[in-house]
């Protein structure tokens, strides 16, 4: 004879542990979707301080009219924002997105990187004279 379905406490086993399981699952569920990445000025600082890092080893920074300039290892190298990046140039590599319009200065012996991004301006020391 072969028995069919399963036995009532068979049933009730299987609803006491998803019962047991359902707050853990609830509570994890809940955690990712509440968990907050790193904010948009957190990654900016992050990423001007490995532009800072470079910087401080190059020679000769000046502004220019499209960047910041200076030579690094006896190579030309420059600072750009354009097309929504910030980026070091020879190459490509990226430091700050999603930039809408952003410019060099030089105030008080310091270069600092002026940028407009969701319509406020933010101003951050790049590095010393």
């Amino acid at each position: 004879m072969y028995r069919r379905g399963g036995t009532t406490i068979e049933f009730l086993m299987a609803l006491l542990i998803s019962c047991m399981l359902l707050p853990i699952v609830y509570t994890s569920i809940r955690l990712l979707i509440n968990h907050e990445y790193f904010s948009q000025n957190a990654q900016d600082e992050i990423a001007l301080y490995q532009l800072r890092q470079i910087l401080l080893l190059a020679d000769n920074i000046s502004i220019t009219s499209d960047g910041l300039s200076g030579t690094l290892y006896d190579e030309e190298i420059r600072v750009v924002c354009k097309n929504k990046h910030l980026y070091l140039q020879p190459g490509t590599q990226i430091f700050i997105t999603d930039v809408e319009d952003g410019y060099f200065s030089n105030e008080y012996n310091l270069y600092y990187f002026n940028y407009l991004r969701g319509n406020k301006w933010m101003k951050r020391v790049l590095i010393n004279d």
